[in-house]
């Protein structure tokens, strides 16, 4: 036997060995001049060994894995997180003794977990209606022993242990319990109408997630906790308070909730002229809120932020416009020391009206990535080992309107400040002057120009950078 083929035999028999086999790269990229281009696959348990990712991730409805057109642009995107909607009544339609559960939907739609290296973030919703008359409120048509026994059956298929996995033992470690639980209904069976009767569900669904998988991670349902039902919108304000005060505070092992710049105001206290994100000022209100009522500290997940790229004139919007909201949002998620911030969503959803259109790639066929997809992908490469410093002040800034961020790439040896001035649309730019001989200046999309001591006229040991509504990340070796 030629040596050259025992050596393509040793080599495909460790990959084998590993716990892989070679098969075509899932790259987000194609090879050059077309041609296919092999490396080695080794398989779901490099998956589910990644490290804590960073805090960027993306929303995606129905399938996730190959079968689904928006795959590569999620591989590419620098996301980490995902997180989709687990559908109960489409897995057991029917109450039978013994339960018969069909997996074929969730197993489609976590199917992430394996072909992208993503964490999943699964959020618990829709009961079929033998169980309650509204999918996404109070379990009212049956006990809650059904819904333990349907989350435990659940998490048991996903947590990798090899014993009653999903084909491929895919893993996943979050789960969520209902999306937006505050809203109020006029019916009075949602969540929101009865916040003791949402934490009776937590105190049933936590142990019984708990029992199945030791190492799940329980989110609280992503809370609006704005527009609220007093200011002429749907959510109860006193949702979270009435949550802890009937003993939930202690079945869920994250604070979640939902933050977009459209209600922003709710938090910044400025006037228009000034509004900013909100979401650094909204996430330091639910940690005093928490603490207020005696909950101890609990990592945070925002699972839902973003901004359209169509308006109806209420709100700035364009595909501009959206693309600025994303290093600001992201650079204020770090402040605020959040663990994962979504964006809301991956791709256009056909339900949501024009003037609602969240994606970072279009719903053509095949999609079509908008810029902020690649601010995103920018963002998740420019911030994703740094740590935060601190926000600089107004008296530092000379300007109450620039909001600036400090933070460190030890790895890089970089100094990042991530700049903008408020509101998002402004025309308007101002100096900052930050201590440095040398600056690199990157817009959103990563773009540089240099800045040096000097190019101002003076030679003073400071660099002047111009900051306008359009963030820039400003790096300074250390």
């Amino acid at each position: 036997m030629p040596s050259r083929h025992r050596l393509t035999i040793l080599l495909l028999a460790a990959a084998l060995l590993a716990g892989g086999m070679f098969l075509p790269a899932r790259a987000a990229d194609e090879a050059p001049s077309g041609q296919k281009l092999y490396l080695p696959w080794v398989g779901n348990r490099a998956c589910n060994a990644l490290p804590s990712p960073s805090l960027f991730g993306v929303q995606m409805y129905g399938p996730t894995g190959e079968e689904s057109p928006y795959l590569p642009s999620l591989q590419a995107s620098g996301a980490r997180w995902l997180r989709v909607s687990v559908d109960w009544r489409q897995i057991e339609p029917h109450n039978t003794t013994p339960d018969q559960y069909d997996w074929r939907h969730a197993d489609r739609v976590l199917a992430a977990a394996q072909d992208a290296c993503v964490h999943i973030i699964a959020t618990h919703r829709s009961a079929p209606a033998w169980a309650a008359s509204n999918p996404d409120g109070q379990i009212d048509r049956t006990n809650l022993d059904e819904l333990a026994e349907y989350l435990t059956a659940l998490v048991e298929r996903y947590d990798g242990d090899g014993k009653d996995d999903a084909p491929g033992s895919p893993v996943v470690r979050h789960w969520e319990l209902y999306n937006e639980p505050d809203v109020e209904s006029q019916t009075g069976t949602a969540w929101g109408d009865a916040p003791h009767k949402y934490a009776a569900m937590l105190k049933k669904a936590y142990p019984a997630i708990k029992q199945a998988s030791p190492k799940a991670r329980v989110l609280l349902g992503g809370l609006a906790y704005d527009a609220f039902t007093d200011k002429g919108g749907w959510f109860n304000r006193e949702f979270l308070e009435g949550v802890i005060n009937a003993g939930g505070g202690g079945y869920f092992d994250i604070m979640n909730f939902h933050s977009f710049p459209t209600l922003g105001g709710y938090w910044t206290k400025q006037g228009p002229s000034l509004l900013g994100p909100g979401l650094l000022e909204k996430t330091e209100h639910i940690r005093d809120e928490l603490k207020r009522l005696g909950v101890k500290p609990k990592p945070i997940f925002i699972t839902e932020t973003g901004h359209y790229v169509k308006t109806d004139g209420s709100f700035p919007a364009s595909p501009e416009i959206q693309a600025r909201y994303v290093a600001q949002l992201y650079a204020q998620a770090l402040a605020a020391d959040v663990e994962a911030l979504i964006w809301f969503t991956l791709y256009d959803l056909d339900y949501v009206e024009d003037v609602n259109w969240y994606g970072l790639v279009t719903k053509d066929s095949p999609p079509v990535r908008r810029p902020a997809f690649d601010a995103f992908r920018f963002a998740a490469t420019q911030l994703n080992a740094v740590h935060y410093e601190r926000q600089l002040s107004a008296a530092e800034t000379g300007a109450s309107d620039m909001e600036v961020y400090h933070f460190v790439d030890p790895a890089r040896r970089l100094d990042i400040h991530v700049a903008w001035l408020n509101p998002v649309d402004t025309k308007n730019t101002k100096p900052l002057v930050l201590p440095a001989s040398r600056a690199v200046v990157r817009d959103v999309f990563g773009k540089p120009i240099v800045v040096l001591d000097g190019d101002d006229g003076k030679a003073d040991g400071r660099v002047t950078v111009q900051v306008g509504g359009q963030a820039v990340y400003v790096e300074i070796e250390r």
